[in-house]
């Protein structure tokens, strides 16, 4: 039988590497990525500055919610008053899904319908009852019909409006999603 010994095997390797790199010319630049003669071949095409892989800037609709939370009236037995009032300003992508985490609740945009300046989306609320959203339930939806007008920095504004109330599995009251803003055209300020 033949047997190959150690060092027999590493010269044998270190010979043929040398062999495969000699090949390949020398490095012009310890910090260039061609080495010598690729950059003049015929097949070498530099790629124009004008290709960037930035993505380009996505079209945000702002959408204005206001959250009312309550709490048990002191003195009534079954009556429940507004406790504390929470706007905020979702920014959310026009074309896709949007997932905003206020609070202990997950709020969720899907677009249903986009014509001209007409828009309508449905707000899901869910509530998290741990950390990370490992467990949710889902407190309720709406769809809410609006127009998007001009706003900043080349963003939308969405003008409609839509109000909800959320109850517990006693009737007893939540919360209170206010979604957008009272517009002057009639069929677009129904809540």
């Amino acid at each position: 039988m033949f047997k190959i010994n150690n060092r027999l095997l590493w010269a044998l390797l270190f010979l043929v590497y040398s062999l495969a790199s000699s090949s390949y010319g020398d490095v012009k630049n310890k910090d260039s990525m061609f080495f010598e003669g690729e950059a003049d071949s015929a097949n070498f095409l530099p790629t124009p500055p004008s290709l960037s892989l930035k993505p380009k800037k996505e079209v945000r609709v702002a959408i204005p919610i206001a959250i009312t939370t309550f709490k048990k009236a002191k003195g009534a037995k079954e009556g429940f008053l507004p406790a504390e009032t929470t706007l905020y300003m979702l920014k959310a992508m026009r074309d896709k899904d949007n997932h905003f985490l206020i609070d202990d609740y997950h709020f969720e945009t899907t677009a249903l319908a986009q014509e001209n300046d007409f828009y309508q989306f449905k707000l899901s609320i869910m509530q998290q009852f741990s950390k990370g959203a490992k467990l949710e339930e889902e407190l309720g939806s709406l769809h809410v019909s609006g127009l998007l007008v001009p706003g900043k920095d080349k963003n939308l504004s969405f003008k409609g409006y839509k109000t909800l109330l959320i109850k517990d599995k006693f009737m007893r009251p939540q919360l209170q999603i206010e979604v957008g803003e009272k517009h002057e055209d009639d069929r677009m300020a129904k809540g």
